[in-house]
Formats: structure tokens, sequence, C-alpha cells
């Protein structure tokens, strides 16, 4: 399919129209929980859960923020008792970030009241509409980890590769 097919252009128009409002729903379901987790927070736990410890700059350009909004957001985690920092083990000069198991319980819980919020919102649909949905957000998620994964250098620091390039000329 290219960017002139009809049904791609329909997807990208629906996409764009009701991303937003998804993302706010979710945002509100996280923030208005029992835990009261703003977005990043969750991301940031589910990194980790998934992914284990990280720099705070592999977050940060994972997530797509600057260091010192990482950095806030990992305090914030931190003071909750849901990660920990702890030097790294490969590179003593770096802090590594990682999920406590009080952190590991509550994005469990997140996740779980996130889920079901997220299945109320979907229940009526139909089926094969969901099946479809399914499969192109599989397929969305895969094309942006991707390209997330291309931004970021070699190095295994987490800079964005404009910034890496930036340093290099310096």
């Amino acid at each position: 399919m290219t960017a002139t097919d009809p049904i791609t252009e329909q997807a990208a128009r629906s996409l764009i129209v009701n991303g937003p409002a998804v993302g706010r729903f979710l945002r509100r379901c996280l923030e208005s929980g029992p835990e009261r987790l703003p977005m990043l927070a969750y991301g940031v736990l589910r990194c980790l859960c998934e992914a284990g410890p990280q720099s705070n700059l592999s977050l940060a350009a994972r997530a797509g923020v600057s260091a010192p909004t990482m950095s806030a957001t990992v305090d914030h985690l931190v003071r909750a008792g849901w990660v920990e920092r702890d030097i790294d083990p490969t590179d003593r000069r770096a802090v590594a970030v990682s999920v406590t198991p009080e952190g590991r319980k509550a994005f469990r819980r997140v996740r779980r009241d996130l889920v079901g919020a997220v299945s109320r919102l979907l229940d009526g649909i139909d089926p094969q509409a969901l099946e479809g949905f399914v499969a192109v957000m599989t397929a969305l998620g895969e094309e942006l980890s991707c390209r997330r994964a291309a931004e970021v250098t070699a190095d295994g620091k987490g800079r964005p590769a404009a910034a890496a390039s930036r340093r290099r000329r310096s």
C-alpha cells in the first residue's frame, strides 16, 4: 500500500482524528486510578518490567523526552518505592534504574485496571473488527519500535542519533 491508497489515507485520517482522544482516555484512566500514575511513569515501569534495568538516558530516549524530564519521573517512582537507582555494573560511572518488587506489583495492578477500562470501552464492538484492530495496532507498534530503535545510537547510551552526531562534530 502507498500513501495515496484510499484505505491507507482513511486509516491515517482516523488515527489523526481519534488518536488524541484515545491518548486522553488512557491518561485519564491512569491518573484517576488508585495509583494516580502519570502516563510517562507508566511507560517507565512498563519498560523496566519488560526490558530490565536501563540508564536514565536510555529511558529518556525510548520515551522521547529530555533527560531532566525523565530524571523527575524516575525521582517520582523512587519516592513511591517502585524503582531504584544503582551503580551500573558495566560502567561504574553510570546509574542503572531498575524496578523493585513493589514496583512490579504496582505495574501489574495498574495494567490490570487499564486493560479492564479499555475492555469496557471496546465491549460491544464487532469481534472481527477487533481482530483487525489488534493486527493494525500490533503492526503500528512494531513499525514505531523499529523507527525509535533506528533513532538511537549504537553506543548503548540511548542518545538520539542527531545529538550524538552533534557531539562528535564539536
